[in-house]
């Protein structure tokens, strides 16, 4: 059998031996109960109890058996299959009473209701009160009893006794079941007792406790074998107090009085010595303080201090009359006979009196005593400045990152800026503008018929439709084209090779071979007869001899003589001999120089 662990419940030492029980040291062990432990305790010490889950609680080594439909190390988990008496998440190895296995399906089908326990459908393995035969058909003729026949009695449904007598007559009502009116063998939740008289104790965890001793799990902050005491660490009629961080080791039940530590003082040690602060009164405070709450603020000063809403940090001797009405240096204030220091929000440290500083505020602050934060205009505003000097009234001067100072003197989120960064005083955007956005601080829209606009003048860099142009895409290029120019609608490329120009409607020149030429013009295939260069617009050379057939006689890309020269020139473009000098001058004339 496996022992399954159960739930630590602080019991006082002692308490929880069984009744009577007397408790000794044993083997360097105290505490060890001599007879046992009550009811749902185990261990040497009968410190430790069984879980509410728990069905069977050995005194030794504590639950031994889940109460049917949990498993667990505690007993805490629950079986997925509502009828199922299981070990894990997917076992159902067996059913509660009320159900029976169905293997085929391997879960726990109910029985019927006339059954208390059953093997299957057909049949029932005990009955209700009340009920017998094999299905469980058959009235019992008392029906207060358990019966295996008309007349039998075999025992009592709860609430009722004795068997002899058929069960004729009721229990206490503190009974669930007993053996005569005056002997109880169980009680109802929240009574113990031999007769159930007695009432469980108040803070009993859902008012039930043990029938014979009145033990309990008991709710927090109670323990002890009644409920009646305070768990570690609390005191007060209902436990309501925490005892201090502060003391040495607890505190007294019933007034929470201790011994304390160092740096507490009190009868409950719950205040710190003088000088310190915090939950574990490590913290210093100001020099100038006797006692304080924070770090920056007194409660009490020192002698010589004054002024502990200004961190004792007034003095008697800077007043510069008796009455202290005014001081002697301009960085400090009178206030209930001593002269104060400014605030440090004050610029150049100066100020007239607590609530006015004499040159304004440094920057992050406003209001005549400086004591507001620029992040009360706008939870992103960096600096302010006051619309009228030494007013309350103020506008943001400069924003956080992300965000920039708008008309009204609040905080707006950059525009639509790449990356989400703007100058924070100006708001232009220090990056690009998003796609479909303009302007400096990228918060105009572009066109609906760009694709993208410049950012400076929003006019579109490209359109959504391909054969548009214009600052917004709003005019149509040549049909003739395949795609043009956004700024001017010049085709780019025409549909044709047939045709060039601005609008793709010029026919391309005749002295292109098949007339196919590009956008520009320039001939696609070369040149006809006797021509060459790009456009085909300048003529072979005279001195090249002439192509057999139709053939050009010079080359269509540079004007080389394909077939040589004709009787007295030479070169490949046949310029050298006699009459080169004639040659040159009529190249000049044409604007091209060919010498090789």
């Amino acid at each position: 059998m496996v022992t399954l662990p159960a739930l630590d419940e602080d019991c006082e030492a002692c308490q929880c031996c069984a009744t009577g029980s007397k408790c000794v040291t044993r083997n360097g062990v105290s505490n060890v109960c001599i007879d046992g432990c009550i009811a749902r305790y185990f261990g040497d010490t009968c410190h430790t109890r069984c879980g509410e889950k728990c069905a069977t609680c050995d005194a030794l080594r504590g639950c031994v058996k889940c109460k049917d439909g949990f498993y667990g190390d505690q007993c805490q988990l629950k079986c997925s299959e509502p009828g199922c008496a299981c070990t894990n998440t997917t076992d159902c190895s067996g059913c509660k009473d009320g159900y029976f296995l169905m293997g085929v399906i391997n879960q726990c089908i109910p029985c019927d209701q006339a059954c208390e326990k059953c093997t299957s459908h057909t049949k029932c393995a005990a009955c209700v009160a009340g009920r017998y035969g094999e299905l469980c058909r058959f009235n019992c003729n008392n029906q207060n009893c358990y019966c295996s026949s008309f007349n039998g009695c075999d025992r009592c449904r709860d609430g009722y006794y004795p068997r002899e007598l058929n069960c004729a007559h009721k229990c206490s009502a503190e009974c669930v079941s007993c053996t005569s009116f005056a002997n109880c063998t169980s009680c109802v939740d929240g009574r113990y007792g031999q007769n159930c008289n007695t009432t469980c104790p108040a803070n009993c965890e859902n008012g039930r406790c043990d029938k014979d001793s009145g033990a309990c799990r008991c709710k927090y902050p109670f323990t002890g074998r009644k409920c009646n005491t305070c768990v570690h660490g609390r005191f007060g009629n209902n436990c309501e107090g925490v005892c201090s961080t502060g003391c040495i080791d607890t505190c007294n039940p019933a007034t929470g009085a201790c011994n304390c530590k160092s740096r507490f003082i009190g009868v409950a040690c719950d205040r710190c010595a003088a000088g310190k602060y915090g939950p574990d009164c490590d913290q210093d405070c100001l020099s100038t303080c006797d006692s304080c709450s924070n770090g920056t603020q007194c409660d009490t000063c020192k002698a010589d201090y004054f002024g502990p809403e200004f961190g004792c940090q007034c003095l008697k001797q800077s007043c510069a009359n008796s009455t202290c009405t005014a001081c002697t240096s301009a960085d400090r204030f009178p206030s209930n006979g001593a002269c104060c220091p400014c605030s440090g929000q004050c610029r150049d440290g100066l100020c007239r009196s607590k609530d006015v500083c004499t040159n304004g505020c440094v920057e992050g602050f406003f209001g005549l005593d400086c004591a507001k934060t620029c992040t009360d205009v706008h939870p992103n505003c960096e600096a302010c400045k006051p619309q009228i000097y030494l007013s309350d009234r103020v506008y943001c001067d400069t924003c956080m990152n992300g965000f920039y100072p708008s008309a009204n003197g609040s905080c707006y989120p950059c525009g639509n800026c790449v990356g989400s960064t703007c100058n924070n005083r100006t708001g232009e955007c220090e990056t690009e503008c998003v796609e479909g956005w303009w302007g400096a601080r990228c918060n105009q829209i572009c066109s609906d018929q760009c694709v993208a606009c410049q950012r400076e003048t929003g006019h579109c860099l490209s359109c959504k439709l391909t054969l548009r142009y214009g600052a917004k895409c709003e005019k149509n290029c040549s049909k003739s084209c395949t795609s043009c120019s956004v700024t001017t609608g010049d085709c780019i490329s025409c549909n044709s090779t047939s045709t060039f120009g601005p609008t793709c409607e010029t026919p391309c020149d005749v002295i292109c071979v098949k007339r196919q030429c590009d956008v520009s013009g320039q001939c696609l295939q070369g040149c006809v007869t006797d021509r060459y260069g790009p456009w085909c617009n300048n003529t072979c050379g005279g001195n090249c001899r002439n192509a057999t057939g139709n053939g050009t006689r010079c080359s269509a890309s540079d004007g080389r003589c394909l077939f040589g020269c004709v009787e007295g020139f030479s070169g490949q473009w046949c310029m050298q001999g006699k009459s080169l000098h004639k040659t040159k001058l009529s190249l000049k004339s044409a604007g091209k120089n060919y010498l090789s």
